[in-house]
Formats: C-alpha cells, sequence, structure tokens
C-alpha cells in the first residue's frame, strides 16, 4: 500500500500540473500538444489479431471537437491505424503517430504472437473439396491471444492442409476423406484435436418456384413450393426477393407469399445463396374484396388498457368491395360492442376482452373479419375435449368444457381462453383459432401442480395450450395449470377402466359391445347370420365408465389374452378376427389385459364370452 501512493502521488502532482496548464490556456484554440494517456514509457506491446484503442488529451484542454487528426502507421504490415484503434496483423515493430499542422505525438507498438495456454476446438470441421472454411478456435487462456499461438497439424495433408491468416486458422480441403486437426498449446502441454471431414461441392444446377394459382384477389397468403436441383445439392440454401417489394412479402417459415392490398403482377424469386442460380415464379394479383387489418396491426390484435403494450387501443379497418359498390357509404358494425366498437370510419376500438365480428356493408355487399381484443385482468382460461390433437382441425369440431378429465390411458385437453368464442351473424357462436395473445414474452413457462404422482401432466410448447395426461396405474387427483398470465385452471383427474368394449365398427358406436369388468356376455357362432365371408377388425377399448367413448379420448385401445386359444379365434394383438369362415368354435373363452399400448396399468382386468351355436 505505501509503494502505491509514493508511486500515485506524482502522477496526481503531474496532472495536476497538467490541468492547470490547460486553463491557463484556455481561451486558445490552436493545438500545441498531444498526449497519450495509456501509454507507458512511450510503446505498448499487442497481440497479432488485436486491436488497442490509444486514448489521448490535447493541449488546451477543450479543443478537441476543433481538432482533426491524422493517423499513420511507419508499418502497416505489422499494424494498422484508424482514429486511433491500432490494429495488430503481424509481430514486429511499428510507429504510431497522430498529427495536425506541425504538432504530433508517436508511440512504438510492438507487436507479437501471445503464448496461448489453454483453448477448445468444435468436434468437427467440414469442408468442400477445393474450398477454404474458417476453423472456431476458442482461445480460453488467454483470451486476447490469437490461434497463431497454436503449433497446428494435419495427419493427412493430401485430404486437408492448414494455416493461419490474420490471427484465424483456416482449412483447405483438397480431396474427399477424412483425417485428425491437431493443436499444440505454446505456453503449456494441452493437446486438442477434431475431425475435418471433407466432400466433394455439388452445385445447384435449377431453382424452381410454383405457387397454387396464377391468378388470385389481394390481400391473400399465397403457399410457395420451393424445389432445388439436384437433389443431393451440397448447398441448397436460398434467400428471397418480392417485386416489387410493395405488393406482398414473404414468409419464409411458413412458405407463405402474403399480399398486400395493391393490384398488378407480383414476382417471387429464390437464389441459392452458394451458386447464385435463380428460379422466380409471377402472381396476377387482382382487386380484393373483403375486409382487412391495418398493414401495422397485421394479426388484428388490439388492446384496452395497454397490459399487452405490442398491441394498439385502436386500428383502422380496410374494406374491399367490388367496384359495382365500391362509390356507395358504407355501414360498420360490431356484433359484441362489449369486446370492441366501430365507428362509420372504420376504425375499431377495444373495450373488453375477446373476439369480436366486425362487418362493414355497401349497396347489397357484406363483409367481415374478426378483431381480437386482450385484456390481461379478463384472460379467462378453461379446459376443453380433445377430440383433435392438430389445432386447425380441432376448431373445426364441437368444443364440450371439461371440469374433471376421466382416462382409461393417455389423453390430452386444450386450454383455450374462454373469450375465442364470439357471435356469428346469424347469432351462433364460433371459436376464433387464432384468439391468443402472440407477445410470447409475456408468457412464462407454464407451471404444473399435482395432488397425485401417478398421473404425469405436461403442457406442450405450443400456443394455444395442449395439455398431455399420461397415468401410470389407476388413481385420482387435483391437476392445477398455471399459465402464466391470467387465471390458473385446476381439474379434477382420474385414470381406472370400468368396462370393456368389443367394437365390430369404428365408425358406429352402437355396434359395440360393452362388458363390466369380471362380467360375461353371450355371442352366437354365426353372428347373427354373417356367412358374407368377410373380415372384420374387431377391436377391444378399455372404458373410463359405463360405455364406449371414443370421441373424448376416454376410451383406448388394448391388447388382450384368450384362454383357452383356439385355431380359428383370430386374437391378433387389439384386433378379433370374426367371419364365417374363421368364427370362433362354442365355448367360454376368457380375456385378460396383456399390455395396454400407453403404458397404463389398470389392475387386474378380465371378462368372458360365451360362444353358442
Amino acid at each position: 500500500m505505501i509503494r502505491f501512493f509514493r508511486n500515485f502521488i506524482p502522477i496526481v502532482i503531474s496532472f495536476a500540473s497538467f490541468f492547470a496548464i490547460f486553463s491557463c490556456n484556455k481561451s486558445s484554440t490552436e493545438l500545441t500538444a498531444i498526449f497519450f494517456t495509456n501509454v507507458k514509457d512511450g510503446e505498448v506491446t499487442i497481440g497479432v489479431g488485436n486491436d488497442f484503442r490509444l486514448k489521448y488529451i490535447l493541449e488546451p484542454y477543450g479543443i478537441e471537437d476543433l481538432v482533426k487528426l491524422e493517423w499513420t502507421s511507419s508499418k502497416k504490415n505489422v499494424a494498422t491505424v484508424r482514429n486511433g484503434r491500432v490494429t495488430a496483423v503481424e509481430p514486429g515493430t511499428t510507429i504510431i503517430t497522430a498529427s495536425s499542422g506541425s504538432v504530433s505525438a508517436s508511440v512504438k507498438v510492438n507487436v507479437e504472437i501471445l503464448d496461448v495456454n489453454d483453448f477448445s476446438l468444435p468436434e468437427t470441421v467440414f469442408a468442400y473439396v477445393g474450398r477454404q472454411v474458417r476453423v472456431d478456435v476458442d482461445i480460453l487462456d488467454p483470451e486476447d491471444a490469437t490461434a497463431e499461438g497454436i503449433e497446428w497439424s494435419v495427419t493427412n495433408e493430401g485430404i486437408a492442409t492448414c494455416e493461419i491468416k490474420d490471427g484465424q486458422l483456416y482449412i483447405t480441403a483438397h480431396a474427399d476423406g477424412s483425417t485428425v486437426l491437431t493443436g499444440k498449446a505454446s505456453g503449456s502441454d494441452k493437446i486438442r484435436s477434431c475431425t475435418i471431414q471433407t466432400a466433394t461441392y455439388i452445385p445447384v444446377q435449377t431453382i424452381s418456384v410454383t405457387m397454387d394459382s396464377l391468378s388470385i384477389s389481394a390481400g391473400k397468403d399465397v403457399p410457395v413450393k420451393l424445389h432445388v436441383l439436384p437433389e443431393n445439392a451440397s448447398m441448397k440454401d436460398v434467400t428471397w426477393s418480392v417485386s416489387p417489394e410493395d405488393m406482398a412479402t414473404f414468409d419464409e417459415s411458413a412458405m407463405l407469399l402474403r399480399l398486400g392490398l395493391k393490384t398488378g403482377i407480383v414476382t417471387l424469386t429464390a437464389t441459392s445463396v452458394e451458386d447464385q442460380v435463380s428460379g422466380s415464379a409471377k402472381l396476377t394479383v387482382t382487386d380484393a374484396v373483403g375486409l382487412f387489418y391495418p398493414q401495422d396491426a397485421p394479426d388484428g390484435f388490439i388492446c384496452p388498457d395497454g397490459s399487452f403494450e405490442a398491441y394498439p387501443k385502436s386500428i383502422k379497418m380496410v374494406p374491399c368491395f367490388p367496384s359495382s359498390v365500391s362509390a356507395q357509404p358504407v355501414t360498420w358494425k360490431s356484433y359484441d360492442t362489449s369486446r370492441a366498437t366501430v365507428d362509420q370510419d372504420g376504425v375499431v376500438t377495444a373495450v373488453g376482452h375477446g373476439a369480436v365480428l366486425i362487418e362493414a356493408v355497401a349497396g347489397k355487399v357484406t363483409i367481415r373479419k374478426v378483431v381480437r381484443s386482450f385484456k390481461e385482468s379478463m384472460i379467462d382460461w378453461r379446459a376443453y375435449t380433445p377430440e383433435s390433437r392438430n389445432w386447425d382441425d380441432y376448431v373445426k369440431s364441437k368444443h364440450v368444457e371439461l371440469t374433471t378429465i376421466g382416462m382409461a390411458g393417455n389423453t390430452a385437453f386444450w386450454v383455450i381462453d374462454k373469450a375465442a368464442w364470439y357471435k356469428t351473424a346469424s347469432g351462433k357462436e364460433d371459436i376464433d383459432k387464432e384468439f391468443y395473445p402472440k407477445v410470447y414474452g409475456r408468457y412464462t413457462l407454464p407451471q404444473v401442480s399435482s395432488t397425485t404422482s401417478n398421473i404425469k401432466v405436461t403442457v406442450l410448447d405450443q400456443m394455444p395450450r395442449l395439455v398431455e395426461c399420461k397415468p401410470s396405474k389407476v388413481a385420482s387427483g387435483d391437476v392445477t395449470v398455471d399459465m402464466g398470465i391470467g387465471k390458473a385452471i385446476t381439474m379434477k383427474m382420474e385414470a381406472r377402466v370400468k368396462t370393456i368394449s368389443f367394437v365390430e365398427s369404428l365408425n358406429n358406436d352402437e355396434s359395440c359391445v360393452t362388458i363390466a369388468n369380471g362380467g360375461t356376455h353371450t355371442f352366437s357362432k354365426s353372428r347373427d347370420g354373417d356367412n358374407s365371408g368377410l373380415g372384420f377388425d374387431h377391436v377391444f377399448y378399455a372404458n373410463y365408465s359405463d360405455k364406449y367413448d371414443n370421441q373424448h379420448l376416454a376410451s383406448r385401445r388394448v391388447i388382450l389374452d384368450c384362454s383357452p386359444k383356439k385355431h380359428n379365434f383370430g386374437l391378433y394383438d387389439e384386433y378379433l378376427l370374426w367371419n364365417s369362415k374363421s368364427s370362433p368354435e362354442p365355448g367360454t373363452y376368457k380375456f385378460t389385459f396383456r399390455s395396454h399400448p400407453d403404458g397404463f396399468d389398470p389392475g387386474t382386468i378380465s371378462f368372458t364370452f360365451i360362444i353358442i351355436e
């Protein structure tokens, strides 16, 4: 500490004198001196490939904005300089000078290769024959060293060679094959290796872009297909461009050309990144008919209270009518003013929470569009039956709200905001498949808590949320799903098998026979006179309740064992083949669970078939 203050006091005195000189000459604007403040003894040492910013002050004080310095390097092959930033190129010594008029200051810059103590390499480096790639060498110690501080070698230089350029390591491939790259740290005994994999480059020959139609009305989304040949081309990545740019945008993730409201001919072009081969498709865009969102709110999302900052409170809808009525006045209507209102200029303003149908009428032409108003405090999650695990298909089916989940095996349910349902023009209710906030940053990961460990509940990483339930054995309990925004939902869940159904036709629930666990059912060998000779795949289902209910996935297929086994009693896993040529012999047959495809163990389940003539 004493040594520190002995060194520090002269510095303080020096700077105090320095600033005293500045204050005496403060009124002068003519440069008299340049001082480097981060250089000791007039020189600095930099590792190859690194930068060093020279800091300086000018005398008199306060003229920095009035003076432009010229920077030079005596040996640009050693180090370059730009606006005081020195870049080390190769080992050696150079003089860096800052000057203005007759006033100058210089610093000696020593460039050297810094010893490397530790580093890491990727597992594999891939290179095409005749091409060069940079290897990502991660210098761990010291961080300002470069790959030049490592001794490099390649096992088979007939396949690839390595070289250092500007402190970076590069691999050049010479032939197809595989070899090993090895580096030895100059400052330690650390040795790292990785595989070099090389292959002959196969260029792209042709690119074709196709769309589902040659002409379409404005405002639509057009599916796009891309074909890059040959199929085994090495680099098939492409860039996309639209011309004119103001007519459409291209959504590469969805492979959709999203048209604006302008008419004309739009061209979509795909160009290979590496080979610069292009392919295009043209589309004629005609007058649009419909109601559209403005460009600054392309999803029709609004928010009444700012709880979703990304959504505006109001949006002005864009009506497009046929030319026959385009000059007539437009009348506007909201089908639910508790959620959003619309004025006679087509401005929709958020009021509450939920999807709402907006209507515009000109003459005898009516156009409609759903607008989504989101209010965080009113989000009301509910659980609904899982007729389909595909959201687009699900919204077309009927929806039943659930408060309990009964299962005879794995099942699932949708978590949907109740406000996704809206009033249609006919007075009925429909579901808006886009009604969920898309500001993903507002969501935390859903949290699931359960009072039973025998039912595993998982919220899938998608929007809307689909919740999977996988029981391991007979169990019951409460499960709470907290979506991270809006209220959490708590469901009563139970897993069990109460009955077994023998289903003769998957399209007709009435054709099944349902038997309680431990029960008995009697069949006629002829199956009521069926002598068609046709085979039927009769399927066994385990049911949660008293009846077969596959629609809500409360019934699940199971695999059974039969005793005694008879040659003409065709039990194949969960299928029972029964027809005039292979119907079972008269007798008593006992069925028991062999396994459950879902991994669910419902305990001992059995029933009896009695076959009579």
